[in-house]
């Protein structure tokens, strides 16, 4: 069953990288962008590209979590600009930037003088910025919901953006937190979190594709909230 799953799972490690192009093929089509939300998503989707293509290189050399230190950081500086609704009170938006300032302060404070760079997704940076992230996420979504300006929910790239940060932020917290609880050890238990972890990040680059797709077949129109 482990070796039927961990070839499962390389076998998925092997077209992350094509997976992970998709939507840049697809936010070709989409540009020029209506708004500066959109550039900064698709920025951001050639930016995950890159880093998955910099881990599949810089694997076959030994450890490769510092990229994860590095990207980190950008990730939630850009995605908080892109859930950050525009017309939110100054207070509420220095709250979450004093928080993400102090994640990514953190981040470098583990990377460098702590962890060493090994247990990435077991620190407390990692943990905050997932959980910042995600409440963003659905507060945008609840936020989306409601809008009366908003004919179809499905028609709207943030919608999308939203889910994909609150399934990858969560799921990602989820899959390493139930194990942890459990103390589950050894191979079987990394194979497992691997496999869930890919399914996870596929799920993700397939959001982000329909989200760029969206952009592309959007009709022209304002509302308060999205992109």
């Amino acid at each position: 069953m482990w070796a039927n799953l961990l070839s499962t799972t390389s076998s998925l490690e092997d077209y992350k990288i094509i997976l992970a192009f998709i939507p840049i093929f697809i936010g070709m089509k989409a540009i020029p962008f209506s708004t500066t939300k959109l550039k900064v998503f698709y920025s951001l989707v050639c930016l995950n590209a890159a880093v998955v293509v910099a881990g599949i290189i810089t694997s076959s050399m030994g450890n490769n979590i510092y990229i994860l230190y590095i990207f980190a950081p950008m990730e939630a500086i850009l995605f908080s600009y892109i859930l950050f609704p525009e017309q939110e009170k100054k207070k509420a938006r220095l709250i979450v930037l004093v928080i993400i300032a102090l994640a990514i302060l953190m981040n470098f404070v583990e990377a460098f003088f702590f962890t060493g760079g090994i247990a990435f997704y077991n620190s407390i940076t990692y943990t905050i910025i997932n959980l910042v992230l995600g409440v963003l996420a659905i507060r945008t979504l609840l936020k989306l919901r409601f809008d009366p300006l908003i004919y179809q929910l499905t028609d709207e790239p943030l919608f999308w953006i939203a889910i994909s940060v609150a399934i990858y932020k969560f799921g990602t917290l989820i899959n390493w937190a139930f194990f942890r609880s459990v103390q589950i050890t050894g191979d079987d238990a990394i194979i497992v979190m691997t496999f869930l972890g890919t399914l996870i990040s596929y799920l993700t680059f397939v959001l982000h594709s329909l989200a760029l797709w969206k952009a592309k077949k959007r009709k022209t129109r304002s509302t308060n909230l999205a992109t």
